[in-house]
């Protein structure tokens, strides 16, 4: 699998459960990067769902543009926001996960800002 269909599939399959269910990230739910039960208003849910249309976008867009910069500068900007999350920044974050999380993505970010 290439680089760019990777991404595509990373960013598109975490894009498409937040539009489905974005509850599953946080409190009980079954990866809670979030420590808090997803707010029960529809603002949250929209912003969820928001941030879910906008990874799909970002694959859709790779996969037509292969090696697209704005992929690049949107998965380094996620890699700032996990590493805030990660060193506490966000009090109702669940930092494990995010330490976690942000190695595969540090180093996806890294290989397609083509540092090796």
């Amino acid at each position: 699998m290439d680089l760019q269909t990777f991404t595509s599939l990373y960013c598109g399959s975490y894009g498409v459960t937040m539009v489905a269910m974005p509850s599953l990230f946080h409190g009980s739910g079954i990866i809670p990067y979030f420590n808090s039960e997803l707010a029960a208003s529809a603002d949250a849910t929209f912003y969820a769902r928001m941030f879910g249309f906008s990874l799909v976008a970002v694959a859709a867009q790779e996969m037509e543009t292969k090696g697209s910069t704005a992929a690049k500068y949107c998965m380094a900007g996620a890699l700032v926001s996990m590493i805030m999350c990660a060193t506490g920044t966000y009090d109702n974050a669940n930092a494990t996960l995010f330490m976690i999380q942000s190695v595969p993505h540090g180093l996806l970010t890294a290989k397609l800002f083509g540092l090796f």
